[in-house]
């Protein structure tokens, strides 16, 4: 599989038409995947190919978080942006089949405590959400 920089540093570029071709070079090999698995009889397992787990949506609020690296970064503008650029590319443009189904994760507010991700309430003001998460 080809290997590209974190998504924190393609963020760095602000770059929408380069996430794009990442995301479609990333669906090609996931359709090539799938292809493999189903030509081994193995089509259906969770790692064949279809199915891929992101992008993260989430902002990144604090550097302590320990899936920054995963994360466009801080500015809402910029990941909704890059999201929206990384699935097109993965997902492809046709409009009866999909290269790979992209399962974005990590929605907003999620960036809570790791140790309790699970079960914390992510409390927050409805400035906060409407400022930071959902501009």
């Amino acid at each position: 599989a080809t290997v590209f920089p974190q998504v924190i540093g393609l963020a760095a570029t602000w770059d929408e038409e380069l996430v794009r071709a990442v995301g479609h070079v990333a669906g090609i090999e996931g359709r090539a995947v799938h292809n493999n698995a189903k030509k081994l009889g193995i089509y259906g397992h969770m790692m064949s190919g279809l199915h891929c787990f992101g992008p993260t949506t989430n902002v990144n609020h604090d550097p302590r978080w320990g899936r920054i690296k995963r994360t466009w970064g801080e500015d809402p503008f910029l990941t909704g942006t890059l999201n929206s650029a990384h699935i097109q590319g993965l997902q492809g443009g046709d409009g009866r089949y999909m290269k790979m189904a992209a399962d974005v994760n990590m929605f907003g507010v999620h960036s809570g405590p790791d140790a309790i991700r699970t079960h914390f309430s992510a409390d927050i003001t409805d400035r906060e959400l409407f400022d930071y998460y959902m501009p």
